[in-house]
């Protein structure tokens, strides 16, 4: 699952995971609010299909409203939250060390990852979390 408010890095960052070829379906939401809907509605209609929970979500820090670090306040409220099966990367342009602390401290953020995404830097992350 990607989110971002970018159109430019969403569309980026999914072709650097298809380059990898090694995910199913790759979810896109321009917005936090938009994907918290989505994985709400998910939970509430049971409406999985095998594709649900998403394995591994890339998290913009920097978004209007709803920001990453707010998205995390709301997904800490989910049912999967509790089953702990997501991973979470923030993915972000920030370079602030408190966004960086801030995100290392989250209970829910695998890794910290500055953009522009690379399939390199994809798969340390991902090779890191399996540890």
């Amino acid at each position: 699952m990607l989110i971002d408010d970018n159109e430019f890095d969403l569309f980026i960052n999914q072709k650097v995971i298809e380059s990898l070829n090694f995910v199913e379906e790759i979810l896109q939401f321009g917005s936090a609010t938009d994907a918290l809907n989505y994985l709400k509605l998910m939970e509430d209609t049971g409406a999985y299909h095998g594709k649900f929970p998403p394995q591994v979500i890339l998290l913009d820090v920097n978004m209007p409203l709803i920001d990453g670090f707010a998205f995390l306040d709301e997904f800490d409220k989910l049912k999967i939250a509790k089953q702990n099966c997501v991973s979470i990367f923030m993915l972000s342009s920030s370079t602030s060390p408190v966004d960086i602390k801030k995100a290392n401290n989250n209970k829910y953020i695998s890794g910290f990852i500055s953009k522009p995404l690379t399939a390199s830097d994809l798969i340390v992350q991902l090779y890191k979390k399996k540890r």
